[in-house]
């Protein structure tokens, strides 16, 4: 079923197969399960979609260890690239420079960024993180970074960094003479010099200025200022300058820009079976069956300035022994179930499930094969009153942690808090924008906010209404995804609910008595992570979107794991006291007699006397939670009128 529920499954034990032959798997090997006859196949990488007919995408049955492409090792790294991305990038070294000029600035910019990784990552003023030593230890930065492609081997020049000819506007300056030049035509020649194009792929007219294959959007009033420091740092006379100043406001407007180059280009874009995350000092590809990392002079397709990860990627290959995997180890073991040596019980499958779900929601892809939002709720048998606390909302600075940095940092990932949506307001969720990835609903009430309400935005499409704006539609392939958390089970179990619904339980491993500190002795991400903590917690990102990849969750769903998350939404469509009321009655009779029979007006009648129910229902609506209450307990319910009563017979399913 769609909401990842199987009733029969063996806990593994995830060391069972460390000694096998051929384990951990490497790149290219698809081979047998540890107890099967090796395959007659040679081993050779897996051709793209390959993975999709495969009959089990994990053929070990275990955690696999992060695999990587065989010649990622041999891959001789570079410096991170030469700006910082939290402030404005320095500015381009004259062409003229000497040496010492440019060993110079490349340094600075290797300070610049080093300062602002350690201040994401929390450490220490003058610590770096790992992957950024000293500036003058380091082999000089790359030009092609900045556009500068030179005689490189390894990459053409895009098509926005080839030089072009001096604009008039720029001749007539020195000249004197720039009035007949004071256009917008001859303007947008001059933008178009210094590397500026025009972007409409958000429906407005954005500039973006291209440095090599990275892309950085600029708003008017910045790309303003640029100008006129440009014009104002040359030896043009002080009228010709004022002339010009004069007239950019009026340039720069979107009417005016139309004359501006269009970007034309590819990016980097996820899809089923490839993933991309760029960080400052390369690119993590993640495909099902090895990831490389790619330095940015060997990219031939474009990946934005703001969704460059503002650190520097340190592989690690002991990101199982970080804190946030065990973190997320303990959430999938079940306190209440011991093994066979006396310790809480590590459910595998769950924890499979768990990680497939993060990386699904890491990865930029989806389709409408599988429109689904991901749930996180607590798991806790016989529980009625669920006081959280499990770690779930943790999922929210994750997936923060995984973002670029930029204007549009803050709406990469929206969350909104279940007290603050309402039935039937326009105004939910007028945060989201077109860059927005994931939408967070932490900690939904139901009874306030249906989740039926989200149904259509994540088959169709999102409308955001922003007060005293007009509406926007964002269609399926820009809406973004959906998580919801939630400390009580999410109602929905009908074929409406089991198809836009992927649900994820956690155990309560940790509560308001034991908190994730008491385990690790520090917090997460900017509370407490070390480099060495971002390295395994990067690694650990990785993993999870290749686990989701091979799992194919975009189009197959969750693997499967045993939950109760059917039984407790439709305890919850019943009403805890109802199926109290019923168990008591019904089974014990089904028990002796194999059916029970009721009069319906009756039975509903002694339900609202025990349990003092004031506010009445129709007798419809009660006979359709009888119903529900029989697919609960896998009973058969016919009801039919007979001898003027109207009767309700409860028998066991053949």
């Amino acid at each position: 079923m769609r909401i990842n529920e199987r009733k029969t499954a063996k806990v593994t034990d995830p060391n069972e197969y460390l000694d096998s032959p051929g384990y951990p798997p490497q790149p290219g090997d698809r081979g047998a399960k540890p107890d099967a006859a090796p395959s007659a196949k040679p081993e050779a990488a897996w051709a793209p979609g390959e993975f999709e007919n495969a009959a089990d995408p994990d053929p070990y049955g275990v955690m696999d260890d992060l695999i990587w492409d065989s010649t990622d090792e041999e891959l001789d790294f570079p410096p991170p690239i030469p700006y910082c991305l939290e402030t404005r990038a320095p500015a381009p070294v004259a062409q003229d420079s000497g040496p010492a000029e440019m060993r110079e600035s490349q340094n600075a910019a290797l300070e610049c960024c080093a300062t602002a990784a350690s201040r994401k990552a929390g450490l220490p003023a003058g610590q770096k993180p790992a992957g950024l030593a000293n500036p003058e230890n380091r082999s000089p930065i790359r030009s092609e970074v900045n556009g500068d492609v030179g005689d490189s081997p390894t990459a053409a020049p895009p098509p926005q960094s080839v030089t072009q000819p001096e604009s008039p506007l720029l001749v007539a300056m020195r000249k004197g003479k720039v009035d007949e030049h004071l256009n917008p035509v001859d303007f947008c020649l001059f933008l178009g010099s210094l590397g500026y194009r025009r972007w409409l792929g958000n429906g407005s007219c954005e500039l973006i200025l291209p440095h090599g294959y990275i892309l950085e959007r600029v708003d008017m009033l910045r790309a303003k200022e640029h100008v006129e420091s440009i014009i104002q740092s040359h030896d043009f006379l002080q009228a010709v300058k004022d002339k010009v100043f004069r007239r950019l406001k009026e340039f720069f407007k979107a009417k005016n820009l139309t004359s501006l180059p269009e970007f034309e280009g590819d990016f980097l874009t996820d899809s089923r079976d490839r993933c991309y995350k760029p960080y400052l000092n390369c690119v993590v590809e993640i495909a099902p069956d090895g990831c490389r990392r790619i330095w940015y002079n060997q990219l031939d397709k474009y990946v934005w300035k703001t969704d460059i990860i503002p650190r520097v990627f340190d592989r690690s290959g002991n990101w199982q022994s970080g804190i946030y995997y065990r973190f997320t180890q303990n959430q999938c073991t079940d306190p209440l179930r011991k093994g066979p040596d006396g310790q809480p019980l590590y459910d595998f499958a769950r924890h499979r499930a768990y990680l497939a779900s993060i990386g699904y929601n890491l990865h930029g892809f989806k389709t409408r094969l599988q429109p689904c939002l991901t749930i996180y709720s607590d798991a806790t048998e016989g529980d009625r009153e669920r006081n959280g606390g499990s770690g779930k909302s943790l999922i929210i600075q994750l997936l923060n942690a995984m973002q670029g940095a930029g204007a549009d940092a803050a709406h990469r990932i929206v969350t909104e808090t279940g007290e603050s949506l309402k039935r039937d307001y326009n105004h939910n969720f007028d945060q989201v924008t077109p860059h927005t990835r994931v939408v967070v609903i932490d900690d939904l009430d139901t009874r306030r906010f249906p989740l039926e309400n989200v149904y259509s935005w994540v088959t169709v499409g999102m409308t955001i209404n922003k007060k005293g704006q007009e509406s926007r539609f964002l269609p399926f392939e820009q809406a973004p995804k959906c998580v919801v958390t939630s400390n009580n089970p999410v109602s929905g179990t009908r074929d409406s609910d089991l198809r836009r619904r992927m649900d994820v339980q956690l155990f309560r491993h940790y509560n308001a008595a034991h908190k994730p500190i008491d385990d690790f002795g520090r917090g997460f991400f900017g509370e407490g992570f070390n480099a060495q903590d971002w390295a395994e917690f990067d690694s650990f990102a990785i993993a999870c979107i290749q686990i989701a990849l091979r799992c194919d969750v975009a189009t197959k769903g969750l693997p499967a794991y045993v939950n109760n998350v059917l039984e407790s939404s439709l305890e919850l469509e019943i009403g805890d006291d109802l199926v109290e009321f019923l168990d008591r009655l019904i089974l014990p009779a089904i028990g002796k007699f194999g059916s029970a029979k009721e009069d319906a007006k009756g039975l509903k009648s002694s339900f609202e006397e025990e349990y003092g129910v004031k506010r009445k229902e129709s007798s419809r609506k009660f006979n359709s939670r009888l119903k529900r209450y029989g697919e609960l307990r896998k009973l058969e319910v016919d009801t039919r009128p007979s001898g003027g009563t109207n009767w309700v017979e409860f028998k066991r399913l053949v």
